[in-house]
């Protein structure tokens, strides 16, 4: 595979017409994020594989949390949760997004948060609403949600992803592997999650 090695965010997307393909790259140890997608017309990531992301307290100020934080594949205009005071700029997503297949190795260490794969804000109906497809991905070491989507105007699909959370633990209560949040049409299925964190409010898909 050809590899990026290193760097902040090695891809920061905004396209917001363009439809962006990423397949078949290696990204080891980026630091905050691999793959930052803040604008797209049509997306495809595939068979890429994502190893050891370095957390930052940069990318924590700008997700608005306390330490130091990091993502694999990020889909937001802004990386705080979205809420009236962070809306985000859902009319920047359109078309399909598709994330398919990929290998995300986050090596989570204690304290950092870590998180797999986010989508927050995206779609604004009638015109801008998003398909989105996130299946055939394998996440592991995490200390925060694996799959993490909220408030979606479209129809998401989150199929056959195979979860490892590991045993590290972030700083936030009641973890989830899979989290949904928010308006949207959502179709959870088929997916195998190996939940080791020891928080007893732990749970697999909320």
């Amino acid at each position: 595979m050809p590899t990026i090695e290193s760097g902040n965010w090695p891809f920061f997307i905004d396209a917001p017409d363009a439809r962006v393909s990423i397949r078949g790259l290696r990204i080891f140890r980026p630091k905050a994020g691999a793959i930052w997608v803040y604008a797209i017309g049509s997306l495809t990531i595939a068979n890429c594989r994502i190893e050891n992301v370095e957390p930052t307290v940069e990318f924590g100020m700008q997700g608005g949390v306390s330490g130091a934080l990091s993502g694999g594949i990020g889909v937001c205009a802004d990386p705080h949760p979205p809420s009236n005071a962070n809306p985000g700029k859902p009319g920047n997503f359109s078309g399909t997004l598709a994330i398919l297949n990929n290998d995300i190795d986050m090596g989570a260490t204690p304290g950092p948060l870590s998180l797999g794969i986010t989508i927050f804000s995206v779609g604004l109906s009638p015109d801008h609403e998003v398909d989105i497809y996130v299946s055939g991905n394998r996440i592991r070491n995490v200390t925060e949600p694996a799959i993490n989507l909220r408030v979606v105007d479209g129809r998401a699909h989150i199929e056959r992803n195979a979860i490892v959370t590991g045993a590290v633990l972030g700083s936030a209560a009641n973890p989830d592997a899979i989290r949904v949040v928010g308006p949207g049409s959502y179709l959870v299925a088929h997916n195998t999650i190996d939940c080791g964190w020891t928080d007893g409010g732990a749970t697999g898909i909320t």
